[in-house]
């Protein structure tokens, strides 16, 4: 089956989740130390999705995948290298792991904002 891209390559049109606090909270954190990644399901639970990259070399954000058509829902966001690059540019993202609640909140929040003020990164897929 092939897979279509999305319907509009303007970032401004991507669709984000709320970030209320409830919302917030039903976000998974998956942080994958072995292979130095950090995962954001941003709707609780992984949903089927293409990962597109951001400008910056190790941030890409899921846009959800619904009958082989790629939406402009974005549902995860990755970050690679997430202790060896990413935390040297962004020290701040480190508190989406702690257990303090509020703190959690608001690093997620910073994290999504400024994921979603990035620049889509080069198009690795050839047409």
């Amino acid at each position: 089956m092939a897979v279509k891209k999305p319907q509009t390559g303007i970032a401004e049109a991507l669709k984000w989740p709320p970030l209320d606090d409830e919302a917030i909270d039903r976000i998974a954190v998956r942080d994958e130390s072995t292979i130095d990644s950090l995962y954001l399901h941003l709707v609780g639970s992984p949903l089927p999705a293409v990962w597109d990259p951001r400008d910056e070399d190790e941030v890409w954000i899921g846009l959800r995948l619904d009958d082989g058509n790629i939406t402009n829902e974005v549902v995860g966001i990755m970050v690679e290298n997430f202790r060896l690059a990413a935390l040297r540019k962004h020290p701040e993202w480190a508190d989406v792991l702690t257990d303090d609640d509020e703190t959690r909140r608001q690093a997620i929040r910073g994290l999504v904002a400024a994921v979603a003020e990035m620049p889509v990164g080069e198009d690795l897929t050839q047409e």
